[in-house]
C-alpha cells in the first residue's frame, strides 16, 4: 500500500508545498466456505481487494452482529410501566425492556375565595393523562358579613349631610341605608381691604358658619413711585441685575443686564502622527480656555518593512516597519516556511517488511509515515522424478529472490528383474 500526494499551490504567489495522502488499505471480499452469522464468525477459503489485485490466505469472516428492532408491546401509564420487544431482524433473537412509568401530569385546581354568603373551596389537584383526584378540594365555610358603621354627615352651608348607617366591608352589601340632611344655608359678615401701590382695595364677605368667602367692592390701586441701582454687575457669561424701589410701599422688581460675552484669542496646535491638532481659545476678559477646529492626527508613514530575521521550516522571521515622519516602528511577524516534503521508498522484500521516509528538501528534517509489508515468497515447483535407486522430489524456488527447498520426497522404485533367456551350449 503506498501513500499518494497533494500539491499545495499559492494562487498570488504560486508557492507551493505537498502533503502525502495516506494509503487507502484494501477492501477485502470474502469467498465464503461457512457463512458468517450475528454471533459467530464465517469462513473464507480466500479474499480478494475490490481495488487492486492483492489477494490472501482464507480466514475468519466477522459475525455481523445484531440488528435489533425496537417494537412497542405494552405502553406505559401514568404508574404502570410500558415494555419494549427488540428483535433482530437477521436471527430472530429476541429481548424486551421495561419503559419507566410516565408518572401523573399534576393540573392545580384553583382554590375559590368563599364570599359573605356562598361557600369557598381549597386548592387541589389532579392527573390531566388519568383523571385521578391526587389532592381533593375541600369545602370553606361562608365568611359572613364584616358589618362597617357609615358615620353620620353633618350638613354645612351648601351641601346636605347624612344620618348614620352601615355596610359590610367585604362585598359591599348595604346594611342600614344613611337618609339625606338638608343643607343650613350662608351667614356673611364683610372686612374692608384698603388699596396699595400694587393691590387694588376691596370688601371680603366670609360666612361665619363655614367661612366660605368671596370679594367685591373693589378700589382702584395707588401709583408707585421707583429708583433704580445696579446690584449686580454683568460679567463674560452671566448677566448684571438692576434693582427698581417703590418710594411709597418700599416694593422692588428687577431687570436683567446683558452678560459681555468673552473675547477669545486662538493659539493653534498642529497635528502629529498619533495625535490630532486643535486651536485653544482663551479668553482676554475672564481667562475661560476651550478647545475646537480639531484636525485629524496625520498617521505614520512607514516603509515596506526590513526583514531582520528570515524564516525557517520551522521556525518564524519578522519583519521592522519604521515611520518616516517620526520614526515609530513596529514589527510584524512573518510564518515559518514548513517542510518541503517528498518522499523515498525503501522496497519490501520477501521476508523484510518495506517503508516510506519523508524528507524535507530544505533541512534535515525526515519521518518515516508508512510501512509496505512483506510480499513473501513466490515459489515455483520442479518434479525430479525417482529411479531404481535414486528417491524422487520437488524443488521449490522462490521467483522473487531465489530462495529454495525440496519437499515431497517420494521412494526410490527399485530394480525390476527381466529374465534373459537360457542359451543352451552347442
Amino acid at each position: 500500500m503506498f501513500p499518494g500526494v497533494m500539491t499545495f499551490t499559492c494562487v498570488r504567489c504560486n508557492d507551493t508545498y505537498t502533503e502525502l495522502v495516506a494509503a487507502l488499505g484494501h477492501e477485502l471480499e470474502y469467498t465464503e466456505e461457512k457463512g458468517a452469522t450475528c454471533t459467530e464468525t464465517g469462513l473464507s477459503s480466500g479474499a480478494k481487494c475490490k481495488n487492486c489485485d492483492y489477494t490472501e490466505g482464507g480466514g475468519e469472516i466477522p459475525a455481523l452482529g445484531h440488528n435489533y428492532i425496537e417494537e412497542e408491546i405494552t405502553a406505559p401509564t401514568c404508574t404502570e410501566e410500558g415494555e419494549n420487544r427488540f428483535t433482530c431482524d437477521n436471527c430472530g433473537d429476541t429481548y424486551t425492556e421495561k419503559i419507566t412509568a410516565l408518572g401523573h401530569t399534576e393540573i392545580v385546581d384553583k382554590a375559590v375565595a368563599p364570599t359573605c354568603t356562598e361557600t369557598g373551596l381549597t386548592e387541589g389537584k389532579h392527573c390531566s393523562v388519568c383523571g385521578e383526584i391526587l389532592t381533593a378540594q375541600t369545602v370553606v365555610n361562608a365568611l359572613g358579613h364584616n358589618t362597617i358603621v357609615d358615620e353620620a354627615v353633618a350638613p354645612t352651608c351648601t351641601a346636605t349631610g347624612l344620618t348614620e348607617g352601615s355596610h359590610c366591608d367585604v362585598c359591599g352589601e348595604t346594611l342600614v341605608a344613611q337618609i339625606e340632611v338638608d343643607a343650613l344655608g350662608h351667614n356673611y359678615e364683610a372686612a374692608v381691604t384698603a388699596p396699595t401701590c400694587e393691590n387694588a382695595g376691596y370688601t371680603t364677605y366670609t360666612c361665619s358658619n363655614c367661612n366660605d368667602s368671596y370679594v367685591a367692592d373693589e378700589v382702584a390701586a395707588l401709583t408707585h413711585a421707583y429708583s433704580s441701582e445696579v446690584t449686580k454687575e454683568a460679567t463674560c457669561t452671566e448677566a448684571g441685575v438692576k434693582t427698581f424701589t417703590c418710594a411709597n410701599c418700599g416694593d422692588t422688581y428687577t431687570e436683567e443686564i446683558a452678560a459681555i460675552g468673552h473675547d477669545y484669542k486662538a493659539e493653534v496646535i498642529a497635528p502629529t502622527c498619533e495625535d490630532a491638532g486643535y486651536t485653544t481659545y482663551t479668553c482676554s476678559n475672564c481667562g475661560d480656555v476651550y478647545t475646537a477646529d480639531e484636525v485629524d492626527a496625520l498617521g505614520h508613514s512607514y516603509d515596506e518593512g526590513t526583514v531582520t530575521k528570515e524564516a525557517t521550516c520551522t521556525e518564524k522571521g519578522s519583519k521592522l516597519f519604521t515611520c518616516s515622519t517620526c520614526g515609530d516602528t513596529y514589527t510584524e511577524e512573518i510564518k515559518a516556511k514548513g517542510h518541503s516534503l517528498t518522499f523515498k521508498i525503501t522496497p519490501a522484500t520477501c521476508t523484510v517488511d518495506g517503508y516510506v521516509t519523508n524528507i524535507c528538501t530544505v533541512c534535515d528534517y525526515s519521518y518515516i509515515s508508512g510501512t509496505i509489508t512483506a510480499s513473501g515468497h513466490k515459489y515455483t515447483s520442479e518434479v525430479t522424478e525417482p529411479t531404481c535407486e535414486d528417491a524422487g522430489y520437488t524443488t521449490y524456488t522462490c521467483s522473487s529472490c531465489g530462495d529454495t527447498y525440496t519437499a515431497d520426497d517420494v521412494p526410490a522404485l527399485g530394480h525390476t528383474p527381466v529374465v534373459d533367456a537360457a542359451v543352451a551350449p552347442d
